[in-house]
C-alpha cells in the first residue's frame, strides 16, 4: 500500500480534480493508504507526478474525475 495522504495532499487532489471524493474514500486515503492494493483489485494508487495528482496503473487514465465535476 502507498502511504496515506495528508489533509493538505487530499485538499490539493480534490482542488485539482474539482471533485469532492466520497467520504468513505477520503477516509481510506487519509487513514489506510493512497491505493496500491493489487494487482487487479481496481484500487489504483494516487500519486503526485510532476506537480499534478493522478491515479496510476493499467486503465487508471479512464477515470477522469474532472469530467464528473461538470455533470
Amino acid at each position: 500500500m502507498e502511504d496515506p495522504l495528508t489533509q493538505g495532499e487530499l485538499a490539493e487532489l480534490e482542488a485539482q480534480t474539482g471533485v469532492r471524493l466520497p467520504e468513505e474514500y477520503r477516509t481510506f486515503l487519509l487513514r489506510i493508504g493512497a491505493g496500491g492494493a493489487g494487482p487487479a483489485y481496481g484500487l489504483f494508487p494516487v500519486r503526485r507526478v510532476q506537480g499534478r495528482w493522478r491515479w496510476e496503473g493499467d486503465g487508471a487514465d479512464l477515470a477522469d474525475l474532472s469530467r464528473l465535476a461538470a455533470v
